[in-house]
């Protein structure tokens, strides 16, 4: 399986991507990922971003800090306002990471994409 994120738009409206990984853990994958992210988020600027996590078994805390800024980018920007960030297909093991460490408030969580997409009509 490809290390990476494979995105794509749906809709012409909606920017998906799919990590391609299933375990998040190395330092060089986390960095890899994160300039993936970051790229295409800069790319298509205007568009909700849904980040699927359905192949991620395992990710270190490291990556933590990548989703928080990810987050932050997409949600905060002035233009187009109120962009949304959501992450869908998040493990248990994964959501229990979130729960301890209280991000569980802080994304927007769907069980799938096709939920996430039909939640911004």
């Amino acid at each position: 399986m490809a290390k990476t994120i494979k995105w794509e738009v749906i809709g012409e409206r909606i920017l998906v991507g799919r990590i391609e990984a299933d375990r998040v853990i190395a330092e060089n994958l986390i960095q890899l990922l994160q300039h993936n992210m970051f790229t295409r988020e800069e790319e298509s600027s205007d568009l909700p971003v849904i980040l699927d996590f359905s192949d991620v078994t395992h990710m270190a805390a490291a990556f933590l800090g990548t989703l928080i800024t990810m987050n932050k980018r997409v949600t905060k920007q002035k233009d187009p306002p109120d962009r949304p960030f959501i992450l869908t297909g998040v493990s248990e093991d994964i959501m229990f990471m979130f729960r301890q460490t209280k991000l569980d408030k802080l994304f927007r969580i769907e069980a799938t994409v096709d939920e996430a997409v039909a939640s911004l009509n």
